[in-house]
């Protein structure tokens, strides 16, 4: 269940509301970028309960109330994870850049408190243990062994691998900013005819002006404008 929260300004957060647009598309043009944060951490915080509910369980562990309950967890952290995340490596600006340093850790806190979660562990590897016995269509038996074996690699309740799984995704988020800063910082000039043939009047004209507005001469291109 997404629970849709009035911030203190009586705007409510787009991220926290259902998404009426077709196919449930996101109101882009709503959101905000001081959404984001107040977004995931509400995401956690329902995704963490809805595992402690799992843990928490007085019954036996079984496929519905282990497995199925496990994959179904977590709707709107992914989602707002996956909006954030995908705006950030195709169009992210030093801001975004920015709030992504500041919720990386925190999400990779969260996810090594449920893949290294040993008593989430030991009721998914008992579901998994007793796998033949259990009448599954080839789609559960998938999803079961799927959700087993990414634990196991995942190193359940290993703290080593907890501090190393941190590191590493903030290290690749740097690596993957300076990555795009290096993009956007790149730009080549053309200044022969040869160089342009072939290329349009238009993008002959924009080159010309985007290189005349940085006071240099010929014609200027980057990964952005204007394009080939």
């Amino acid at each position: 269940l997404i629970t849709t929260i009035t911030m203190s300004s009586c705007r409510q957060n787009p991220l926290l509301s259902e998404f009426g647009g077709p196919f449930g598309t996101a109101p882009f043009d709503k959101i905000e970028l001081a959404d984001y944060k107040p977004a995931m951490v509400e995401g956690i915080k329902q995704h963490q309960a809805e595992v402690d509910a799992i843990i928490n369980n007085p019954e036996a562990p079984t496929f519905e109330n282990t497995i199925e309950a496990y994959e179904a967890s977590g709707l709107l952290l992914n989602r707002v994870t996956s909006i954030f995340f995908n705006l950030l490596s195709a169009d992210g600006d030093e801001a975004m850049m920015n709030l992504s340093q500041e919720l990386m850790p925190m999400l990779t806190e969260h996810t090594n408190n449920l893949t290294l979660n040993e008593k989430l562990f030991e009721r998914i590897k008992a579901v998994y243990e007793g796998k033949d016995s259990l009448d599954l269509n080839r789609e559960q038996l998938t999803l079961l062994e799927d959700t087993y074996k990414s634990m196991v690699r995942n190193g359940a309740n290993l703290q080593k691998y907890r501090q190393l799984t941190s590191k590493l995704d903030s290290l690749s988020l740097t690596f993957g900013q300076n990555q795009l800063k290096a993009s956007n910082a790149f730009e080549m000039i053309l200044t022969t005819e040869d160089e342009l043939v072939g290329l349009p009047e238009s993008v002959r004209e924009s080159a010309k002006m985007l290189a005349e507005a940085k006071g240099k001469e010929g014609y200027l291109f980057n990964v952005s404008y204007p394009s080939f």
